[in-house]
């Protein structure tokens, strides 16, 4: 799958030389894979990732449109939600609270290019064609996004959902980055070392992803 997000993998080059990695693995697989057709004529994949972290499962969406992931075991770290991801993490909280609530094609290229719009502020993201009404589901997930986040409600959101980086190391020992997910995290499942945990207001914070307006 391709999927992009600025600045990330000097983000990612920043936390490993700030020796913030977790060496742990995590195995990340997903199902059935959509293509649609995005407003620039390209074609994009969607699909909804299971990842296993050994000590429980649980599920994801991608947020990064240009970069690749295969089924694999991968070292990754984890970050905290920041104001870039609120609006992805209210999406699958409201949408998909649990793995089995999304599974048909047009909820699963819906939900997925709402995600994306809502992280890359661009409406490129949205499907061409209403294929087996993707772009009606797609119109009402993005059409709920609320204009402002309480503080209650980013506290919800923050304890549920993480930001997962997943990468591999070369012979040479050099970092792959691979696709950053949204992931359900419940602060609850597991403890985190401290290592693991990055706040989503550090480095993430630091290669500039503004919100912009949407065009």
């Amino acid at each position: 799958m391709q999927i992009k997000m600025k600045g990330l993998v000097l983000a990612m080059v920043l936390l490993l030389c700030a020796g913030n990695v977790w060496a742990s693995l995590v195995n990340i697989n997903y199902g059935n894979v959509y293509n649609y057709t995005l407003q620039n004529w390209k074609s994009i994949s969607t699909t909804q990732f299971s990842i296993n972290f050994g000590d429980f499962s649980s599920y994801g969406f991608c947020i990064d449109p240009s970069t690749e992931i295969s089924k694999n075991n991968y070292s990754y770290t984890l970050t905290d939600l920041n104001e870039n991801y609120f609006s992805a993490a209210y999406l699958m909280h409201t949408f998909a609270k649990d793995q089995n609530e999304i599974n048909t094609r047009r909820e699963t290229v819906g939900l997925q290019a709402a995600i994306w719009t809502s992280v890359e502020n661009n409406n490129n993201y949205k499907p061409l064609f209403n294929y087996l009404g993707q772009k009606n589901y797609y119109n009402y997930y993005i059409n709920d996004i609320p204009s402002s986040f309480s503080e209650e409600l980013q506290n919800i959101l923050k304890n549920e959902y993480k930001i997962l980086i997943p990468y591999l190391t070369s012979i040479d020992g050099s970092e792959i980055f691979k696709q950053a997910l949204i992931v359900k995290y419940p602060s609850s499942s597991v403890p985190l070392p401290g290592a693991a945990i990055l706040l989503g207001s550090g480095l993430l914070g630091l290669v500039g992803l503004r919100r912009r307006q949407i065009r």
